[in-house]
C-alpha cells in the first residue's frame, strides 16, 4: 500500500509539474501575443504619423508652386457637397482680381434680379485668394480623404471624399484672366 501511495504522490507531483510547465508556456505565448500586437499598433502609428508628414510636405510643396506660378487674376468655379465647401453645399464662381476674390457667384443663376451673387458663407467679403482656402482644406484632408493637384499651377483641383469630414469640393473650371479689360 505504502508503494501504491508513492506511485500516486509521484503520479500527481508529475502532473502538477506538466500543469505547472503548460501554465508557462500558454502564459509565455500569451505575452508574446500581447507583445506583437504592440509592436504591430507601433507601427501602425509610425506608418500613420509619417503619411501625415508626406501628406503635409506635399501640401506645402503644391502651394510654393502655386504661389509661384499663381495669377493675379483669374476666375476659378468650384462644385462642393457637404462641409468641406467654401461657399456650402452647390457651385460657385469666383473671380480674383489682384489677388483678391472680388465676385462670388452661383454660374447657373437665372434671376439677374439678384445679380446672381451666392453667400460666402463662413468666410468675409472681399477675402484674400479663396484657393488658399483650399490649400487649408488639403491640409486638413486626412483620414478617408483625397487630395488631388493642378499639374501646372499646383492649386488643389479635389479635396474631400470620406465620411469622416463630411464633403468634397472640387474646381470644375480654372481660368485665367485679365481684369483690366473688364474693367474697361
Amino acid at each position: 500500500m505504502e508503494n501504491q501511495a508513492v506511485q500516486a504522490a509521484t503520479r500527481e507531483n508529475r502532473l502538477n509539474n506538466c500543469v505547472y510547465r503548460l501554465t508557462e508556456i500558454i502564459l509565455a505565448g500569451l505575452a508574446l501575443t500581447v507583445a506583437c500586437i504592440c509592436l504591430v499598433f507601433l507601427a501602425l502609428y509610425i506608418e500613420q504619423d509619417r503619411d501625415v508628414k508626406n501628406h503635409h510636405a506635399e501640401v506645402r510643396r503644391q502651394q510654393e508652386k502655386w504661389e509661384t506660378f499663381q495669377p493675379e487674376d483669374y476666375i476659378i468655379t468650384y462644385e462642393s457637397i457637404g462641409q468641406s465647401g467654401i461657399y456650402g453645399m452647390g457651385t460657385a464662381k469666383a473671380t480674383i482680381c489682384d489677388g483678391i476674390l472680388v465676385k462670388a457667384e452661383n454660374p447657373y443663376c437665372n434671376d439677374p434680379s439678384t445679380g446672381c451673387q451666392t453667400e460666402l458663407g463662413r468666410y468675409e467679403y472681399p477675402m484674400q485668394d479663396p484657393v488658399e482656402t483650399l490649400f487649408q482644406l488639403a491640409d486638413e484632408c486626412l483620414d478617408f480623404c483625397s487630395v488631388s493637384y493642378d499639374s501646372d499651377y499646383g492649386y488643389p483641383t479635389h479635396v474631400g471624399g470620406g465620411f469622416i469630414e463630411g464633403g468634397w469640393i472640387s474646381v470644375t473650371n480654372f481660368e485665367v484672366i485679365s481684369c483690366d479689360s473688364m474693367a474697361e
